[in-house]
């Protein structure tokens, strides 16, 4: 039984960045959500603590104020280069705007001895080192999914590894995850000496040897898992003690995931893995191993079946390791056998062998984008309407304290019977809503009674244009501002 269709999915607007009806002359460029929302380069200046906390952001207000076409996050785990790319491009191609790529390869590996294609270049994000059955696997993971969860329409996430191959085309995967109510994690109660046996070798405090659960790495989560993985204090810090042979990568998520989405997990990874040769090592499929047989097996799960939605498939895994670089030549023979409707009239960017690659939609850049661009306020004159002000303002990182240093500020905000007005009192700079949105604001009487006259003596005679909202004159006569048809979201002044 085959996945069901990928849902019609309509490419409407990102927040739009339109001129306001009234102008003020000499201001500065409007900005608003759509530079909110712009995710910065894979290659950025945030250190650890301050990109997971960034990633651990997330508005109170469920509901987005925009259309977005959600896409599927590919993070590739890796030790040096993706040996296999050049089948990954041909599974990508034609397909922008559905998918993001993020690559963790070893610190010690050098980029520049090797010619990235085009989908990978520019996608790799800062790196640390990994040991193998270490936590510091867990941590690299963490740092994958923050990087992708800094794009919110990032919806679902999955880990790869420099041997792993797509089972199936593009929309095929796509459709798969994006219809799919549950997360993919692979949980199971070993009781064996490898299972539970290893509970005993650590201290896990706050962990039952009930709650102790196995499985693999290689997961597909959906936003909701992604951010609570990232924003983990309590049980990742107890696997950061993880000592010897405990292999915190194999029982962290697994653990986790059964704790806190149990009801909600699939309980099965999508990535096909064989051990039953056992030891330490699954299965590695030599070029003389890939064959039409392998590959059908592959896709079909050998004769597995499984449930999807509720129901029973025989669609159970969409990738499959491990594939070292000499088989590539051998994939990319088979390429028509794997993906039987890749060469098709209704993608005619994939219908040649010859097929030339995509522009890569990532171009590099000098600038590095970061932290301090993120945390820096937007302009008062923004183009963001009520729904999108607010959405934007219940942002709340779900990892508590700053990972930098502040100095708090009170905000004085203002409401008048007139409309907007900037008002200099004292020093302090007042952004003033204006009466007519005072249904979305607690309103305090004596602010909302008090004229203008109390406080004219405190008004400059010249007001700069650049600090001046929309439909505001410079002119000041008579200590009263005058305007021009003032119909502006309400404002925070910033200097």
């Amino acid at each position: 039984m085959s996945p069901p269709p990928p849902t019609n999915i309509s490419r409407t607007r990102m927040p739009n960045a339109t001129s306001p009806t009234t102008s003020v002359s000499s201001s500065p460029p409007r900005t608003g959500l759509k530079d909110y929302l712009k995710p910065p380069n894979a290659f950025h200046d945030m250190n650890n603590a301050e990109l997971l906390w960034r990633a651990s952001i997330t508005p109170q207000i469920p509901e987005y104020p925009f259309h977005f076409v959600p896409k599927v996050a590919f993070m590739f785990l890796t030790k040096g280069p993706v040996v296999l790319a050049p089948l990954w491009e041909k599974f990508f191609a034609g397909h922008q705007g559905l998918y993001s790529i993020y690559v963790h390869s070893s610190p010690s590996y050098n980029h520049s001895l090797y010619t990235e294609t085009p989908v990978f270049g520019g996608r790799r994000i800062p790196s640390q080192g990994v040991e193998w059955g270490k936590v510091s696997l867990i941590a690299a993971e963490r740092l994958l999914l923050a990087n992708a969860l800094l794009d919110v329409s990032n919806q679902r996430f999955v880990l790869l590894s420099e041997s792993c191959i797509p089972l199936h085309n593009f929309s095929t995967v796509y459709s798969y995850l994006m219809n799919s109510t549950q997360t993919f994690v692979e949980v199971f109660d070993d009781p064996s000496g490898v299972g539970r046996g290893r509970y005993e070798l650590s201290d896990y405090r706050g962990i039952t040897i009930d709650q102790w659960r196995k499985g693999s790495r290689w997961f597909q989560a959906d936003r909701d898992l992604a951010l609570e993985f990232v924003s983990d204090r309590i049980y990742f810090p107890v696997f950061m003690k993880c000592k010897g042979y405990c292999f915190a990568d194999e029982h962290y998520l697994p653990t986790f995931v059964y704790i806190k989405f149990g009801a909600k997990n699939a309980n099965r990874t999508l990535t096909w893995v064989d051990w039953e040769k056992g030891g330490p090592h699954p299965t590695e499929y030599a070029s003389e191993n890939v064959t039409a047989v392998l590959l059908s097996g592959l896709r079909n799960g050998f004769g597995r079946k499984c449930e999807y939605n509720g129901r029973t498939t025989d669609v159970c895994f969409l990738f499959a390791r491990k594939f070292p670089p000499t088989a590539l030549d051998n994939l990319l023979n088979y390429l028509l056998y794997l993906y039987p409707h890749y060469f098709t009239n209704d993608n005619p960017k994939c219908n040649s062998r010859n097929m030339q690659y995509e522009p890569n939609i990532y171009s590099q850049t000098s600038h590095i984008v970061g932290f301090t661009d993120y945390l820096k306020p937007p302009k008062a004159f923004h183009d963001m309407n009520v729904e999108e002000l607010l959405w934007r303002a219940s942002m709340s990182p779900r990892i508590r304290g700053h990972p930098f240093h502040l100095v708090p500020k009170v905000a004085f905000i203002l409401f008048t019977k007139v409309s907007d007005v900037l008002l200099f009192v004292g020093g302090f700079t007042l952004g003033v809503v204006p009466s007519n949105l005072k249904e979305y604001y607690p309103l305090n009487p004596q602010l909302a009674s008090l004229p203008i006259s109390a406080i004219s003596s405190s008004l400059p005679s010249n007001i700069p244009s650049q600090m001046l909202m929309p439909g505001v004159t410079s002119a000041v006569q008579n200590s009263t501002p005058k305007l021009e048809n003032v119909t502006a979201a309400p404002h925070s002044i910033q200097f």
